[in-house]
């Protein structure tokens, strides 16, 4: 066997094990959702397709999450995705309409101009908890509803927003098909020779 022809035949392998790769890392570690309402709007919309991040996530103040929760399932719905404000040990409050933790006013761009955080009751979130709220204020059933959300809860982090995920299952399928009989062309012509 050649040079080239070794060289074209673990290019193939690589290929292989790169789309191998992708297809176990898009199946197992992440999950796909649709959004059931407007409550993180502008971020994230009604009808949205996202995919979430499963694998190893540890949820920090500005990450948006999808968790379980009771308030989820009396609707109907699979999980609520929010905007983690606040984790354990913070305390959270609200000052003319913006969000407050430990002292300080939170910057907060997603939430759209002139839309005012109300009816939040000064608490310090309890370890192990997360304080989450709608980026709309307006329509989100969030913390200030169902109290913090154990992290144990959460499903996991926002990965992407309007994923084609069966486009991408299936292109690392198809990918990993193609570079496999590749493979066994090229080794198949190299033991004919």
């Amino acid at each position: 066997m050649g040079v080239r022809s070794r060289w074209v035949r673990w290019g193939l392998v690589a290929l292989f094990g790169m789309s191998a790769a992708g297809y176990v890392l898009v199946s197992v570690a992440t999950d796909a959702y649709s959004v059931p309402s407007d409550a993180m709007a502008p971020s994230v919309n009604r009808g949205d397709r996202i995919l979430v991040w499963t694998f190893g996530h540890g949820a920090s103040r500005g990450d948006v999450v999808v968790f379980r929760s009771s308030v989820a399932t009396d609707r109907g719905i699979e999980a609520l995705i929010k905007r983690v404000v606040a984790v354990g040990g913070d305390r959270i409050s609200a000052q003319g309409g913006r969000v407050v933790v430990n002292g300080e006013v939170v910057d907060e761009p997603y939430v759209s101009d002139g839309v005012l955080t109300e009816n939040l009751t000064a608490q310090r979130v309890p370890e192990g908890e997360l304080f989450v709220l709608g980026d709309n204020r307006v329509s989100s059933a969030d913390s200030r509803v169902f109290g913090p959300v154990p992290t144990g809860d959460v499903e996991g982090t926002l990965a992407a927003v309007d994923v084609p995920f069966d486009l991408i299952l299936l292109g690392a399928t198809v990918l990993s098909g193609i570079a496999l009989l590749a493979i066994l062309v090229v080794g198949w012509r190299s033991a004919a020779r």
